[in-house]
Formats: C-alpha cells, sequence, structure tokens
C-alpha cells in the first residue's frame, strides 16, 4: 500500500469535519461540547494507551533519541527567540502560542501508522518509546507557553497549578506510573483504554475540520506561512541532518525524519481552543501540514531507498 494512502484518511477526515459544520449536522454549539470531551477524556486516555505499555529502556537507540530530543529543543528555542519578530511584525500571543504548539507537536499516531506498514515492529518499537518520552515534555513546554502568554497575569504558583491540573498532563503521569508497576498491564484494563482511546484522533480531526474557514486558509498570512514551512519540510530537514552528523543508519534516520514529516498533532487545536490559543489559525496550519504530508511522506522514504 502506498504510503499516501497512510496520510490521506486524515486529510478525509478534516474535510468531513468541515462538512459536519457547514451542512448544520452538528450544530455549531455541539462542537464545544466535542472539543471538551476530547480534551478531558479521550486524549488523556489515548496518552495512558500509548505511555502505560511503552518499553522505555533506551538501549541501543540513545543517538537516535538524542536526535530526536534535541531537534524538538531546537524547534522549542527558535520559535521563543522569534516571539520579539513576530511581536514587532503584529502576531499576536495566541498565534505565537500556536506557532509554538504547530512546530513541537507531532501526529504520533499517524507516524506510529506509517512504521507499522513500512518499518516493521522495530520501528513500531522505537516510536513508541519516543512518544512516551517526548508526549510529557512537549505538552508541559506547551501549557507554559499557553498559561504564561495568555491574557492574564500569571505567577510561579499559577503555572504550576495549570501543568499539574491539565488532563494531558495527568494522562502523561498515569501512563508512566503504570509502565513501572511490576505487572504487566493487558487484558480488559488495555482493552478498555484501547476502546476509548481510538476514538480520540478520528473524533479530534473532525473537530478540526469543524474549525477550518476556506476563507481563512486560502488567506496569506506570516503565521500561517511560518507554520506550514516549519513542518513537515524544515524540520524534516533538520532531523535527517542532524541524524546523519551523528551517524545514524538510514533505518534510524527515516524514523527521526518520520517524527518531523508528520502533521502537527490534532490535540493541539482542542488544547488551543480550552486555553485560548488560536484554535483557527491551527486549524489552518494543520490543514496544510496534512496537505504536504501527502507528498514529503513517501519523499522521505525515497531519499533513504526505501519502498513507497
Amino acid at each position: 500500500m502506498p504510503i499516501f494512502y497512510t496520510v490521506l484518511p486524515i486529510f478525509l477526515a478534516i474535510a468531513a469535519g468541515y462538512a459536519l459544520r457547514r451542512t448544520g449536522v452538528v450544530p455549531a454549539d455541539g462542537w464545544s461540547a466535542i472539543n471538551l470531551l476530547c480534551y478531558r477524556v479521550l486524549f488523556p486516555v489515548a496518552i495512558v494507551e500509548a505511555i502505560a505499555p511503552a518499553d522505555l529502556s533506551f538501549g541501543g537507540v540513545i543517538p537516535l533519541v538524542a536526535v530526536i530530543m534535541g531537534s524538538l529543543g531546537l524547534v522549542a528555542a527558535l520559535v521563543v527567540a522569534l516571539r520579539g519578530p513576530l511581536r514587532r511584525a503584529g502576531v499576536g500571543d495566541p498565534a505565537f502560542t500556536t506557532l509554538f504548539a504547530v512546530a513541537t507537536r507531532w501526529n504520533g499516531f499517524m507516524a506510529l501508522a506509517a512504521a507499522e506498514l513500512y518499518l516493521g515492529d522495530a520501528g513500531v518499537t522505537i516510536l513508541a518509546l519516543i512518544m512516551a518520552l517526548s508526549i510529557p515534555l512537549i505538552n508541559i513546554a506547551n501549557i507554559v507557553i499557553l498559561v504564561a502568554h495568555g491574557s492574564a497575569a500569571v505567577s510561579v504558583r499559577m503555572m504550576l497549578l495549570a501543568i499539574a491540573k491539565n488532563p494531558i498532563v495527568i494522562g502523561c503521569v498515569i501512563g508512566l506510573v503504570l509502565n513501572r508497576l511490576p505487572v504487566p498491564l493487558e487484558g480488559w484494563p488495555m482493552d478498555t483504554l484501547d476502546l476509548v482511546g481510538r476514538a480520540a484522533l478520528g473524533v479530534a480531526l473532525l473537530a478540526v475540520g469543524g474549525g477550518v474557514s476556506l476563507r481563512r486558509l486560502s488567506s496569506v498570512s506570516a503565521p500561517l506561512v511560518l507554520g506550514i514551512a516549519a513542518r513537515p519540510v524544515l524540520l524534516m530537514a533538520l532531523a535527517a541532518v542532524l541524524g546523519w552528523m551523528v551517524g545514524l543508519d538510514r533505518f534510524e534516520i527515516l524514523i527521526a525524519a518520520l517524527v518531523f514529516a508528520v502533521p502537527t498533532a490534532a490535540n493541539g487545536y482542542v488544547i488551543a481552543r480550552e486555553m485560548g490559543g488560536d484554535s483557527g489559525l491551527y486549524a489552518d496550519i494543520m490543514t496544510w501540514q496534512v496537505v504536504l504530508s501527502l507528498a514529503v511522506l513517501p519523499l522521505a522514504f525515497a531519499i533513504v531507498g526505501l519502498p513507497v
């Protein structure tokens, strides 16, 4: 199956959400409840499901993990460094928090789907490890940015409380605690988590589509261009170059590139909506990133010489 078809369902799900919103099948006041369900229930459960059974032993993949985490750190630092120029260019705080989110968040479930099809069990295991390590850090960083650049004055105590009470962070903590239990988590507990967690990506993509505006989607703005340029093209190239510099093999370079070749995570849209970010801009950037991924993912595989 061409990798194109791994990305296409994401785009079609967003389009379906847009159609549901435009036709009124889901009333306008119903989308708030959908976003709240994703934010407080579906995403935390999906995160617990991803982290709890993950093999968190680094083994021989320390250089690969270092490249990916280092790339994420460089990206985060770069976006923060651009805050001054962006403010002078008229980019407000909500748009800035969204730019930080679309650059640092990645659609791990989509990356896992591609890895399962083309990289086998080894690729899936490594990506699950990277998800388990990066999800808590990415979410904490994004919550700090959202709280720090919100409209209200925020103390350190208030920021720490916001992090501690955030459902996504709570899901990460529960997943890590369950991961360290001496008894393997399997059977009906994992089946229940899987049943609920599987709904997270699909419902979130519908919510993203519900937030898309074709008029806004087609209008060129500096934040939109920056968000589209950052991921998947520039960040994928950065990860690939860093991987080559530290001596990763082709398989490892592809995994590093895959983290940044996929679009940003759908949960960021809901979090932006719930915590005061620019959710409309997030939906627009993610939609364009999905379209780009249709071309970039096959290109990533072709560059390292693997069939697509």
